[in-house]
C-alpha cells in the first residue's frame, strides 16, 4: 500500500505504509540521526504531533522492549523511514516496531530516500507536511495545537519518604527518562502542567523547581506563564545543580 508524504514546500515523497495504514495525519516534519533509540524518541513527550523522520537507514531491527518507553505510549503523530526491519533481533522484544505503531494507531511511510529529505528540511527549517493515502496538494497546512493536546492533564508525585528533597518539574513535554534521574539524584519529584501558578507550585514547598523544554514552550505558546518569573529568590537542595546542568 502506497503513502504519500507531501510537504507545504510542494515536494512530495512517495513510499510504502506502515503501522496505522489507514491513519491520514498533518504535522510538523522534523528529523532526527540517532543510530539507535527509536522506541525512546517516538515515546518521548518532547515530539508530541510532529513527524519523526529517521535519518538513520534501517529502523526496527530490534524490536520493542517493555522498559524503553519515555511516556505511556507514541507522543510522534508519524514515523518516516527509509527502511523498516522486518525481522527483529533481540532477547527482549515483544513485538515488531510496525506492530508497536498499529497498537499505538500512528502511521508511517517507509522506503523513502530519507536523506534527500533531510536536506529538505536542513535548507528550509522545520516545515509542515501531510501524510496520506491518496496524493495530496500543497495547500493549506493547520498544525495550531493546544497546551492540552501537548502536555499532562493533571500533576503527578514520584514521593520517597527517605528523600529530603523536593523539587517541582514544570512539564513542557517531559520524558519519563529525565523524572527517574531526578529521584536517582536524591529528589522527591512533582511534575505540573506549564499552565501551574506560582501560588499553586509555592503550595507545594519545592526546595527547587525546573522547567522542561518541549512542544509546549513559548515557541508554540507565546505567552509568559507567571510561575517561570515570580521566584524572586532562589532556593537550594542539594539536587538543585545537578538539574539547572541536566
Amino acid at each position: 500500500m502506497k503513502k504519500y508524504l507531501t510537504l507545504e514546500n510542494g515536494d512530495q515523497f512517495i513510499g510504502t505504509a506502515c503501522g496505522d495504514l489507514s491513519k491520514e495525519i498533518k504535522g510538523e516534519l522534523v528529523f532526527t540521526t540517532s543510530m539507535v533509540g527509536y522506541q525512546e524518541t517516538l515515546t518521548d513527550p518532547s515530539y508530541t504531533n510532529q513527524i519523526i523522520t529517521f535519518t538513520y537507514p534501517l529502523i526496527g531491527n530490534y524490536g520493542i522492549s517493555l522498559h524503553a518507553n519515555q511516556s505511556p505510549t507514541v507522543a510522534a503523530s508519524a514515523v518516516v523511514m527509509q527502511e523498516l526491519a522486518s525481522t527483529v533481533f533481540h532477547y527482549q522484544s515483544v513485538m515488531t516496531l510496525d506492530e508497536f505503531l498499529k497498537k499505538a494507531g500512528v502511521p508511517g511511510i517507509a522506503g523513502i530516500d530519507t536523506r534527500q529529505l533531510t536536506k529538505i528540511i536542513r535548507k528550509h527549517g522545520t516545515m509542515k507536511a501531510s501524510l496520506t493515502n491518496q496524493p495530496l496538494a500543497a495547500s493549506s497546512f493547520n498544525t495550531t495545537q493546544s497546551v492540552e493536546s501537548v502536555v499532562k492533564s493533571a500533576t503527578f508525585s514520584t514521593p520517597q519518604a527517605e528523600k529530603p528533597d523536593h523539587v517541582v518539574l514544570m512539564d513542557f513535554g517531559v520524558k519519563t527518562n529525565i523524572v527517574e534521574s531526578l529521584k536517582n539524584f536524591g529528589a522527591n519529584v512533582t511534575v505540573v502542567t506549564p499552565d501551574a501558578s506560582f501560588e499553586s507550585i509555592s503550595a507545594l514547598h519545592p526546595d527547587g523547581s525546573y522547567s522542561l523544554t518541549g512542544q509546549a514552550t513559548l515557541r508554540i505558546l507565546r505567552t509568559p506563564y507567571p510561575s517561570s518569573v515570580n521566584f524572586k529568590t532562589p532556593t537550594h537542595c542539594s539536587v538543585s545543580a545537578l538539574v539547572i546542568n541536566y
